[in-house]
């Protein structure tokens, strides 16, 4: 069902946008090189039963045309208000975690708006819950990293200037019981001079 809706939003953007009047971009060969400087990244809140605070500012560097490279910094809050509950007291218990990372990613534009995606993203999460496994709770902290490769593809929507809006649709070729998030991953964000 996801993957449905997205898969409508970008040939939605797509039809749009081939309507749109082209965005021509200098060569990247005639920039200097702050012109040559990519800016984004993405940001997420949700606050309720599950409290959620996302922060991943990127940045990269247009090689070519074509290709561009980059890193992020990346961290995730998360906060369940009622995750397990003690079964002999009927008493709830939260769960709490502190992801943040780095990555390092390529994109490579197949057309003027459609491109390619790759990223090596390694997370540190420090996480604390109570196990009510056992007769007495026992509080649980733990610290784990995880390395994700992840691949897909996106498209980019000019907003406005050197201002696009992009979503990116990626695959963890190395998920496990710890990553933060399932396949597929969905991303949306504002970059500045792409």
């Amino acid at each position: 069902m996801k993957i449905k809706f997205v898969i409508i939003i970008l040939f939605n953007l797509i039809t749009i946008s081939s309507f749109a009047q082209a965005i021509e971009d200098p060569p990247v060969n005639d920039l200097k090189f702050s012109e040559r400087l990519v800016f984004g990244g993405g940001f997420g809140l949700q606050f309720g039963n599950v409290t959620l605070v996302d922060l991943s500012p990127t940045i990269g560097y247009r090689l070519s045309d074509q290709l561009t490279l980059g890193t992020g910094l990346s961290y995730k809050y998360n906060r369940v208000k009622d995750y397990t509950q003690d079964l002999n007291t009927g008493k709830w218990y939260g769960y709490k975690s502190n992801v943040f990372g780095g990555s390092i990613w390529g994109r490579y534009y197949v057309l003027q708006n459609i491109f390619a995606h790759a990223e090596i993203e390694q997370l540190q999460i420090d996480y604390n819950y109570t196990s009510v496994n056992y007769s007495t709770p026992t509080d649980i902290k733990n610290s784990i990293g995880v390395t994700s490769v992840l691949v897909g593809g996106g498209y980019r929507q000019p907003i406005g200037g050197r201002v696009f809006f992009n979503i990116l649709i990626l695959f963890n070729l190395n998920e496990t019981d710890f990553s933060p998030y399932n396949n597929p991953i969905i991303r949306a964000g504002v970059s500045v001079g792409m």
